[in-house]
């Protein structure tokens, strides 16, 4: 008479088991790809890169602790340290984030490209990142940066750039924008890049790349009809805070991309997106 129930129970134990195994399968192997998340960090920049077995990388960090929740998603819980780290350029939307990240993360190496438009709060960055010990050092246009069998090629700024800059400089112009390849994935980063920057970059040999991501938000102020022509994007990430007060990302620079052909991915609408890298 209980033999009824008591299989009805045992078979949804054995079916309740088998679905976490299957979801704990498909965390496995997310963990153990390498990939690339834009991070849904509202109205700022974070790129998070993880590359096969133990390297962790940071392209910029937002403004605030969000960066954080994206981390905590895409790093393992026992993993406590980002070997690389890159800040495109001196605005708290992309560098606010470090000062939340050595409070739980050790970050071995910063990369930046200008410290002349310093703050008070970029002192205490660099200050809060010396007393963790992490390597700050600058890289500019011609520098490449191997890890692993990846490639970081420098794009901008240049070192003429840099050297004429003041702390009066629009710090925009002088954002990283640097190409990152691996296996046959190529990605060009653009922190805030303006179309004066992007002017000097198609005078260089730009060609072909997967994954753009838009320059500024997608402010007006950022992507140009001739870089994208060159860059010629599968996809573009345009990574942007909801209802923001910019307007971003603009309607000219959506219809740009529409027409070019390049898929839209947009943290405001999709949160953090992630693309494979293997």
């Amino acid at each position: 008479m209980h033999d009824g129930p008591v299989s009805k129970a045992g078979f949804l134990a054995a079916f309740i088991v088998s679905v976490l195994f299957a979801l704990a399968s498909l965390v496995y192997d997310v963990k153990n790809d390498s990939f690339v998340v834009f991070c849904d960090v509202g109205q700022g920049d974070a790129s998070y890169i993880h590359l096969q077995p133990d390297i962790d990388i940071l392209i910029d960090a937002g403004k605030g602790s969000s960066v954080l929740s994206c981390l905590g998603k895409n790093m393992s819980v026992s993993d406590r340290v980002i070997e690389l780290a890159f800040i495109t350029h001196l605005q708290n939307d992309h560098y606010g984030g470090f000062l939340q990240i050595p409070l739980r993360y050790k970050i071995k190496q910063l990369y930046l490209s200008n410290l002349k438009a310093s703050s008070e709060e970029i002192s205490l960055l660099l200050t809060l990142l010396k007393d963790k010990n992490t390597e700050v050092d600058i890289l500019l246009a011609g520098d490449l940066l191997t890890v692993q069998t990846a490639v970081f090629e420098m794009l901008w700024p240049t070192e003429d750039y840099i050297q004429a800059s003041t702390k009066k400089s629009d710090p925009n112009d002088g954002s990283q924008v640097m190409k990152f390849s691996y296996n046959d994935r190529t990605i060009l980063f653009t922190g805030d890049a303006t179309p004066k920057s992007l002017k000097m970059l198609t005078q260089q040999a730009i060609s072909k790349i997967e994954i753009l991501k838009v320059p500024h938000h997608g402010s007006k102020n950022g992507l140009i009809a001739e870089f994208l022509s060159l860059a010629d994007p599968t996809f573009s990430v345009i990574s942007v805070g909801k209802k923001n007060s910019y307007g971003h990302p603009s309607p000219e620079v959506v219809e740009m991309l529409t027409d070019s052909g390049a898929e839209i991915l947009r943290t405001d609408e999709l949160g953090d997106i992630m693309f494979k890298l293997n």
